[in-house]
């Protein structure tokens, strides 16, 4: 039958020998009455046995799921309550003919103590706080430019998930951290007026009045304004660079000297 295979090594050990035994004196035209009734009695008694079954699949699988449990952030409590059960759980498993009462009140005490387990609270106040304080920059994150204030949106979010979070352990800690960094690295959008006005009036230059050297100078630094003014996450300090390299190529600029292109392509025509 299918469920023989759940029947505990002991029995089926001990029905085998019976079931040799009855075998045996059946085969023995000489055996006694005696030698008949007691092979009969053994092999029916082993088979009153067959009941005695075990099916460890269950317990096995809840075992292998329990190992993998991290104690360290659960009350000591709760986790010597766990790590006892799992050691009687383990014990039940070790005995190849532990009965399936046994079995299921192992599996029953084991699930009770995993569901038992009890977090170490946390202290999320210095987090509350800091999301609290960092609250006034999202109603002004127009202010900032967009990859800071992306950045600074994600860690403020994930500060608030873990503020809900029941239980969080050294996540807090984390975001705590990520939510200051993120603050610190919000950066201002930086006014472009002066920039954008310099951009304009060096746009008019005529650069064929200025020498080849100091036209490419002025070029290069005005195609670095129109990159710093078209890029949305440039800092103040960006703008500022650029703004002065820009004045400084325009003021570098130096006129041709009249005539002496002229002159110059009348000699390399002689």
């Amino acid at each position: 039958k299918p469920e023989y295979q759940y029947v505990v090594p002991i029995v089926k050990q001990k029905l085998d020998e019976a079931l040799e035994a009855a075998e045996t004196v059946f085969a023995n035209e000489a055996a006694t009455q005696g030698e008949v009734d007691k092979a009969e009695a053994d092999l029916k008694k082993m088979l009153e046995y067959l009941s005695f079954t075990g099916d460890a699949k269950l317990l096995r699988e809840l075992v292998d799921i329990a190992k993998e449990i991290n104690t360290d952030i659960y009350t000591e409590q709760s986790a010597n309550a766990f790590k006892e059960a799992l050691e009687e759980a383990e014990a039940v498993l070790a005995n190849e003919n532990a009965l399936q009462d046994e079995l299921d009140a192992a599996h029953k005490k084991l699930q009770e103590a995993m569901d038992g387990l009890k977090v170490i609270p946390v202290d999320k106040s210095q987090l509350r706080k800091l999301v609290d304080d960092s609250r006034k920059y999202v109603e002004k994150l127009n202010e900032y430019t967009a990859q800071s204030g992306q950045i600074f949106m994600g860690a403020f979010e994930a500060a608030e998930n873990i503020l809900e979070k029941q239980d969080a352990t050294e996540e807090v800690d984390q975001a705590c951290a990520n939510l200051r960094n993120a603050v610190f690295g919000l950066r201002l959008i930086p006014s472009k007026e002066k920039l954008e006005e310099l951009i304009q009036s060096a746009e008019q230059i005529d650069v064929k009045l200025y020498t080849e050297e100091s036209a490419e100078n002025f070029m290069s630094a005005l195609a670095k304004a129109k990159e710093v003014f078209a890029d949305e996450d440039a800092t103040k300090a960006e703008v500022e660079d650029a703004e002065q390299a820009l004045a400084k190529a325009i003021d570098e600029l130096k006129l041709k000297e009249v005539g002496k292109e002229d002159k110059e392509k009348n000699a390399g025509a002689v």
